[in-house]
């Protein structure tokens, strides 16, 4: 409580020439700014550099791990009808870049009717009408069976 009223002590009240008053905290900030100053030199020393300072001495950025997993990453590229191996992972595409079966050459319907000429709406990217809900082009999956619900009946695929 003393040392409220000496900092009140040390407050003048000025008056400007347009008649608005103000505080004159000259004395009171004074002592502030020498301990921000004296806590921002402090902080200045801190992060200067030092040459006893051991932070990125290892660091080469052609060794690093992640320029490492770059490069041994091997490029996965769908081959037409063969099999890509990509560290644990197979990639393998059933359908060529026209939507054919890579393994048979058929251009089956997703309906599995060999005989169809195309039973659905045509499809956004290949106009097919061909392709179910997913485009045949460089697709990765064949459908294997088609179950009608109500009748009992199941069509499999057998060019699977």
């Amino acid at each position: 409580m003393a040392d409220s009223r000496d900092q009140l002590q040390n407050i003048d009240f000025l008056e400007d020439s347009n008649s608005n008053w103000s505080i004159n905290t000259d004395a009171a900030e004074s002592t502030e700014d020498a301990q921000i100053s004296g806590r921002i030199s402090q902080a200045l020393k801190k992060l200067t550099f030092n040459q006893n300072m051991k932070f990125m001495e290892n660091f080469d950025p052609e060794q690093s791990n992640r320029e490492r997993r770059k490069l041994t990453r091997k490029i996965t590229t769908s081959v037409v009808g063969a099999t890509v191996s990509a560290g644990k992972r197979f990639i393998s595409s059933v359908h060529d870049e026209h939507g054919y079966l890579s393994a048979y050459g058929k251009d089956l319907c997703d309906c599995l009717e060999e005989a169809c000429q195309g039973c659905h709406f045509p499809c956004t990217k290949c106009r097919s009408v061909k392709c179910g809900h997913e485009c045949r082009t460089n697709r990765k999956y064949c459908i294997e069976s088609i179950e009608i619900e109500g009748m009992g009946v199941t069509l499999k695929n057998e060019f699977r």
